[in-house]
């Protein structure tokens, strides 16, 4: 059977509704007063810090390359004003949760509307969470991935700090709220330094921020840290959350992008606040629903994995991928026909869609519309050499439903020459069944088995 090319959709369905790039300066408002949210372009970097950056600590290593896509993240943390108004609570009545607290501490307190809101748990973020999400239906509001997070404070850059090297007093004035700059205040009102340059304020001091991953003290642990943004929740700490940004009890080096930090789930202290992360209603429900069309596809439910896809389609109207999806579930489920639709608005949306070239050259090659087939080969031949193996042996594949044992075995042993190997099944193809018999067909692969 022809080998399709993999669109790698179990990956895919986790970036429907976020692969356009962001004005990394765009900002919008979230449903609270002074609630704004930067849309963080999407990109790469490098993640954590090498052992010559002063204040490097193991727990920072192995530095590992992160790609992700654009997302919206708060400029601020949440301040008291947008907890009393979600919550009702002020932040006396989180002290009064608060366990060891040293009463040093309380006597630093700082209380007003613009000022972070802190005595934060893990756990109260979340309630937090599930009540702003219901006031507001049209995102679905989460803690941000300790990538996500690492990455907007980096906003490109790969100094120890956003601003560069320099950790002097007068540097630290303008942009961090630290032991040297906070004059033993347990925080300060949000956004009264210079943001980083995607609009960004008090990523580095003022307070710590939970993030949503367990803490790992390595990130060669396990399996090894995620590499695609999303958050890290295995391994034997799953206890322990990470904090990251550094906070007004610190000092300087402690406020490194790279700087990491674990804390037990439930606990509250003077100097963690959080930020929030948003992603439209609209694409996390697509997300679920392509999810659960993955698993139905496994499964070989492909009524309900099509139908899945036509709902997400439904949700997020102009994603590529979606239409790619749906027209693969149509080709496995043998609707050939009904796959060449979806897929050519897959390419209208991109016409270097190279991918959906081919899966639809296998939809045309199944309703036995060859020329259309090897057209859309050819042009991914011309234009993907990543997909040549493939290509080559998806065009040996429809010179054989054609009965053409010369194109067939021709293209067969270029796609081996190519690096193609997987020759095994062949005789038993319906794909080459007109040509088994010949004697040019079988002459051919006896040739090809001598060289590899």
């Amino acid at each position: 059977m022809f080998k399709l090319f993999s669109l790698n959709f179990s990956i895919a369905l986790l970036l429907i509704a976020t692969n356009i790039k962001a004005d990394p300066v765009n900002q919008s408002a979230g449903p609270l007063e002074g609630m704004y949210f930067a849309s963080i372009p999407s990109g790469e970097f490098r993640m954590g810090s090498s052992s010559s950056e002063v204040g490097h600590s193991s727990f920072e290593s192995p530095m590992h390359t992160v790609t992700l896509e654009s997302f919206e993240i708060m400029t601020t943390e949440v301040t008291q004003a947008m907890w009393l108004e979600v919550m009702g609570t002020t932040l006396t009545d989180q002290r009064t949760l608060a366990s060891s607290l040293a009463p040093f501490a309380t006597q630093m307190d700082a209380i007003g509307p613009e000022i972070p809101m802190y005595y934060i748990s893990y756990h109260d973020c979340l309630e937090f969470i599930e009540v702003l999400n219901q006031i507001d239906t049209t995102y679905i509001y989460r803690l941000p991935s300790e990538s996500e997070w690492e990455y907007a404070c980096r906003a490109g850059t790969t100094t120890p700090y956003y601003w560069g090297s320099s950790s002097t007093h007068s540097i630290l004035s303008d942009y961090c709220w630290c032991s040297s700059t906070a004059n033993n205040r347990n925080a300060h009102p949000v956004a009264a330094l210079a943001p980083n340059s995607w609009g960004l304020y008090d990523m580095s001091g003022n307070v710590w921020e939970w993030c949503e991953d367990w803490w790992n003290d390595s990130y060669a642990n396990w399996s090894g840290a995620p590499v695609n943004g999303s958050a890290w929740t295995e391994g034997n700490f799953g206890h322990l959350r990470i904090l990251r940004g550094g906070g007004t009890a610190n000092e300087a080096i402690n406020c490194r992008s790279a700087q990491r930090h674990a804390m037990e789930s439930t606990e509250r202290h003077n100097t963690i606040g959080f930020r929030l992360v948003r992603e439209p209603a609209s694409a996390v429900n697509a997300e679920r629903l392509l999810q659960e069309a993955y698993s139905s596809l496994v499964s070989e439910n492909y009524d309900e994995a099509i139908t899945s896809i036509e709902e997400a389609i439904q949700l997020v109207p102009n994603d590529k991928t979606t239409y790619a999806f749906l027209g693969y579930a149509y080709i496995l489920s043998g609707r050939f026909e009904d796959a060449v639709p979806p897929i050519s608005t897959a390419i209208e949306l991109d016409s270097e869609y190279y991918e959906a070239y081919h899966l639809r050259g296998n939809a045309y090659a199944y309703t036995g519309l060859f020329d259309q087939a090897l057209s859309d080969y050819e042009y991914c031949l011309s234009n993907a050499p990543d997909m040549k193996v493939y290509t080559l042996y998806s065009m040996a594949c429809v010179y054989g439903l054609m009965g053409d044992s010369s194109l067939s075995i021709d293209y067969l042993e270029q796609a081996v020459e190519a690096g193609f190997n997987d020759l095994d099944h062949i005789e038993n193809d319906p794909d080459f069944e007109m040509v088994m018999g010949s004697s040019e067909f079988q002459e051919g692969l006896e040739r090809i088995r001598s060289v590899i």
